[in-house]
């Protein structure tokens, strides 16, 4: 996909779903991502992104399954969580190939971060361009956090240092209301991840992804009355 100027939204983005190659090219305008921008499958997944902005609201690809290429050039990237509770352990971008060019913007979104330090990029080998870390210029983290980024190239990852932040919010809670042979299941936040054991109700502590959970903030599910140790969690991503 290229964008050479305008506006363009997604819900969510998923790159590379199969073994043919997908590029994110972005040389003018702005692209928005109301979630995560994902990579699936074997083949390469490359976002370049020049003298333009990338709003995404989730996260971008994973350390198991990185961008092949991530490329900035005079851009402007904003990542996040939503919802989060702490910091995140895992980089919120994952690349193979960083590359850092010209005047970049780097801003991070999401609510109930804590002061420390946990990886915002994570790149494989050394960090490419004609700028390298000093490229980012500039970086805007949430409402009521202070912090910086921090060249962690021992670790091989670009990092987000808090010292300060406002205090934690609430904890996420798991609503349920039963009728009639059924149960609903309701949280707040979209994103949230709803677990279930009933794949293997042999094994209490094996815990699966309910189908669907994550894009919807409630399910319903039938009781089985013969079946007495069926649990569900709810988990922050």
């Amino acid at each position: 996909m290229h964008l050479g100027g305008g506006t363009v939204n997604f819900g969510s983005l998923a790159m590379a779903s199969s073994s043919a190659a997908a590029t994110l090219d972005i040389t003018g305008g702005q692209v928005s991502v109301n979630s995560d921008i994902t990579k699936t499958g074997s083949g390469a997944g490359t976002i370049q992104v020049a003298n333009a902005t990338l709003l995404v609201k989730g996260r971008i690809a994973s350390q198991a399954s990185p961008m092949d290429v991530l490329s900035l050039d005079g851009a402007t990237l904003s990542v996040g969580r939503n919802p989060g509770y702490g910091n995140p352990t895992a980089a919120l971008v994952g690349a193979v190939s960083l590359s850092l060019s010209g005047t970049c913007m780097i801003a991070l979104t999401g609510t109930n971060y804590v002061v420390g330090q946990f990886p915002l990029i994570r790149y494989a080998g050394t960090i490419g361009g004609s700028g390298g870390f000093a490229a980012i210029t500039t970086f805007t983290p949430p409402p009521g956090v202070t912090a910086t980024l921090v060249d962690n190239s021992a670790n091989q990852t670009i990092d987000v240092n808090i010292t300060a932040a406002p205090p934690l919010g609430p904890k996420a809670t798991l609503g349920f209301t039963p009728a009639g042979g059924l149960l609903g299941l309701s949280w707040t936040d979209l994103g949230m991840i709803l677990q279930t054991n009933a794949v293997s109700v042999a094994s209490p502590t094996d815990w699966h992804i309910y189908p669907g959970s994550t894009a919807v903030t409630n399910v319903t599910v039938t009781v089985d009355p013969a079946k007495a140790n069926v649990f569900f969690r709810l988990l922050y991503p």
